[in-house]
């Protein structure tokens, strides 16, 4: 049974990587204007 949840929890952890670098940025971005902006 492991064997066949093991490639779906690979899938799962490739889509979060791919989301998590753009929401990473975006969040870094706000941090940055809101440092700018509060300056």
């Amino acid at each position: 049974m492991p064997w066949k949840i093991w490639p779906i929890i690979l899938k799962i952890k490739n889509i979060v990587s791919q989301l998590y670098i753009p929401i990473l940025i975006i969040s870094t971005i706000r941090q940055f204007y809101f440092f700018i902006a509060s300056y």
